[in-house]
């Protein structure tokens, strides 16, 4: 599969302050990729750099293809209705203003509003209408539901679906972790200027491990020497909770712990590890 865009050894650096120190990644043509990390990280300053909008102090850079584009922070003129930005660009992009897409993105009602009284969301909507003209062959959503109200969220999410259909390519910036999980193909989190892990978001899970947490509240009360006995690592709200890798098995012996002693399960709770849970151990530890 070739690649709609590839950075290889890319650079940034702010003085002496290095921001972005070498890192490559690639992205399929037709994928969906998310780039992850905490503030501070690098997102914003690559994909600025991808856009154009910066120039990197080395590195290597490939585009294949035209760029719709939507940054976490920008404006407009106060004035100008959104009728009237979106036909000033659609004759930059040399196209027509798509009745269509804005009816499915909900931005109908900023039309024919001047930007200074538009809601946040309404301003996302916008600005997601004025990216996606011209029907690019790559997009790039920078915290694209920052601000967007739970109806807004879904339109966009539903309009993505409908662009990865189309076979078309989506970068990704986002700090929500279910709509990464939900959208995404790929993903690769930066931290202190690197790649500090890169792959599909079942990868993650299973790079850091996927032990499973079991929550049991037992009927009565629970001696100190019971706790050691079963292993509890942790209790809140009259759950004792335990870790385990193999679920199956640990969940047997675990019950058959329980019985052994007279004890009686009021409740029980299964939950697998969360990608966000994932996410901040890889974030947030020493890369190696």
């Amino acid at each position: 599969m070739s690649n709609a865009i590839v950075v290889t050894d890319l650079v940034k650096r702010y003085g002496e302050n290095l921001v972005l120190n070498g890192i490559r990644f690639a992205v399929p043509i037709g994928t969906t990729f998310a780039l992850l990390g905490v503030n501070g990280a690098g997102k914003t300053t690559t994909l600025e750099i991808i856009e154009g909008l910066r120039q990197p102090t080395s590195g290597k850079l490939e585009v294949n293809g035209s760029l719709g584009v939507q940054c976490q922070s920008t404006t407009l003129p106060s004035q100008i209705r959104g009728r009237e930005a979106i036909k000033l660009f659609s004759l930059y992009r040399h196209t027509n203003a798509d009745q269509a897409l804005i009816e499915r993105i909900g931005a109908v009602e900023t039309l024919e509003k001047p930007y200074w009284s538009m809601s946040t969301g309404q301003k996302r909507r916008l600005h997601l209408v004025l990216a996606m003209l011209g029907n690019p062959d790559i997009l790039i959503l920078d915290e694209p539901t920052a601000g967007l109200d739970v109806e807004g969220r879904a339109a966009l999410h539903g309009e993505i679906k409908r662009l990865q259909r189309q076979g078309k390519t989506i970068l990704l910036a986002s700090h929500d972790l279910a709509e990464v999980e939900d959208l995404t193909d790929h993903i690769a989190i930066l931290k202190d200027g690197t790649i500090a892990f890169s792959g599909s978001t079942g990868s993650l899970r299973e790079k850091v491990g996927e032990a499973s947490s079991i929550g049991v509240k037992i009927k009565g009360r629970l001696e100190e020497v019971e706790k050691n006995n079963l292993g509890v690592l942790d209790e809140e709200k009259g759950y004792f909770y335990f870790e385990c890798a193999d679920l199956g098995n640990h969940l047997a012996r675990l019950l058959e712990k329980i019985s052994e002693k007279g004890l009686v399960i009021e409740d029980l709770i299964v939950s697998k590890p969360s990608l966000e849970k994932r996410f901040l151990e890889i974030a947030s530890r020493e890369v190696k």
